[in-house]
């Protein structure tokens, strides 16, 4: 039977064809290109064909032996493709099979090792990708059920949920009694399950006591072992409500004799940074806080502030009229307390320090050869810190003292304020809400020349007065 040219000459094509893709592939192979090796024969599907199947279980065997390489690298993503791919190609061979097994087992190691560390987002997400190719064996799916408990345990510890963790963790156990790492997991869980109860109870009895000061000191502590314990935020966010609550109007200072800084002051020492600034204040990193009768005062609203020489253009918060380096010392508010950190010659307590170093209340803090300042932190419900002076130095612009401000600012007629006020009859409160900042009393209040029923919203250059104070605001620009 005699086949028609056109036909014999479209089925030679066509073989010349696939054999000239098995060769690329095989070219490809040689050259160490598994990746193009692989495209080329599967794009081709050409593993149908028998000269095609030897170099796939060649091609297959190479991407297995690199998935065991790259999983040792920690490349974990990359290995599990490549044994995909390798399977797919070359299909489940004793040859593939055998890395299929030390896959697992390696794996289990890694895993074994991250939850002994303390590590569990790293081997979840590990058995997370394996489970989604079908890659894991029983011993792989224990260990993700115990990373699982685990990672429970801690979310229902940050809540202060103590004994919903500990069954977690006893679950967990039981999977993998094991790991060592789990029954110490469990010891550290009770004993804050025990120091958590022991606050909670005298966070309760300070509530009923009404005392603030025991109340935000109980609930900072038991912030400290379960951070989104709803019970210790609330009854935070309530001691610092107190604070204005307290904060009542007397009739005694209608007489006061107001001080204002004079005209050359103000444009000398601020260099007319008030000129202009309508933005809120949040958006400052410093101001100059005027209160009528009492002085003026350098407020610094950044977690970080540097201490140095006042040179124009140095860019610093805390610029002295002194001796010193351009950047001698950092002080650095961490959590509601501070460190300084020294970049020059400093002494604390006549000590000198070379390290960061945590700053008490009442700490002297000398700065090279003789410019003294004193550290305060004097109110129980504020991480605000004063840094008062003992030597005759100022800072630029001229101020009594340095106030490093948290949340709030607490002015009054107590010992224990930031701003000590002594003819006022009440606090006034500054405090900040979503980087902006506000003042609050007792009574109403003109910011501006608006009246504001015991509440106003504060811009960079705003005066803030009331029946019995008066204070005024300037921002200092940055450098």
């Amino acid at each position: 039977m005699a086949f028609p040219k056109a036909l014999f000459g479209r089925n030679q094509l066509m073989f010349q064809g696939w054999r000239i893709k098995i060769r690329e592939a095989e070219e490809a192979y040689q050259q160490g290109l598994l990746d193009a090796a692989h495209r080329l024969l599967v794009a081709g599907e050409l593993q149908g064909f028998a000269p095609a199947k030897k170099l796939c279980a060649q091609v297959g065997q190479g991407l297995a032996d690199r998935s065991l390489e790259r999983l040792s690298h920690g490349d974990v993503l990359a290995a599990l493709r490549d044994f995909e791919a390798a399977r797919s190609l070359a299909g489940e061979t004793a040859a593939i099979m055998a890395v299929y097994h030390e896959l697992n087992h390696r794996t289990e190691r890694q895993v074994k090792c991250s939850l002994e560390s303390g590590d569990l987002a790293r081997p979840l997400s590990q058995l997370e990708e394996m489970q989604k190719r079908q890659l894991t064996s029983p011993g792989l799916q224990q260990l993700y059920e115990v990373a699982m408990r685990l990672r429970s345990a801690e979310q229902l510890s940050v809540r202060g949920e103590f004994a919903e963790a500990d069954q977690q963790v006893a679950a967990a156990m039981a999977l993998r009694s094991d790991l060592p790492s789990i029954p110490e997991r469990q010891l550290v869980l009770r004993k804050q399950q025990t120091r958590h109860r022991k606050l909670t109870q005298k966070l309760h009895q300070a509530l009923a006591d009404k005392d603030w000061n025991q109340v935000l000191k109980m609930a900072e502590r038991l912030l400290e072992i379960a951070p989104q314990n709803g019970v210790a935020q609330d009854a935070k966010r309530r001691a610092w409500g107190e604070v204005g609550a307290r904060s009542r109007r007397g009739a005694n200072l209608r007489a006061t004799e107001y001080w204002t800084p004079s005209q050359n002051q103000r444009r000398g020492d601020i260099g007319g940074v008030g000129q202009g600034m309508q933005e809120a204040v949040g958006n400052a990193s410093s101001f100059v806080l005027w209160v009528d009768a009492v002085g003026g005062y350098l407020v610094c609203l950044s977690d970080e502030v540097v201490i140095g020489q006042s040179v124009p253009a140095s860019g610093i918060a805390v610029p002295i009229k002194a001796d010193l380096s351009r950047r001698h010392a950092k002080v650095k508010r961490r959590g509601d307390g501070y460190v300084l950190e020294p970049l020059a010659k400093t002494r604390i307590g006549g000590q000198q320090v070379c390290d960061v170093t945590l700053l008490n209340d009442g700490d002297e803090i000398e700065l090279g050869e003789g410019v003294k300042l004193r550290f305060r932190q004097p109110h129980a419900l504020s991480a605000t810190a004063r840094l008062e002076w003992i030597s005759r130095h100022k800072t630029h612009p001229t101020a009594d003292a340095v106030l490093l401000m948290a949340e709030s600012c607490v002015l009054g007629p107590h010992w224990q304020n930031h701003v000590v006020c002594r003819q006022w009859s009440a606090d006034v409160v500054l405090f900040r809400q979503k980087e902006e900042l506000f003042c609050r009393a007792g009574d109403s209040i003109s910011v501006d020349g608006e009246w504001h029923e015991g509440k106003g919203r504060l811009g960079k250059n705003s005066h803030i007065c009331g029946d019995e104070f008066s204070m005024s605001l300037e921002a200092v620009p940055s450098a």
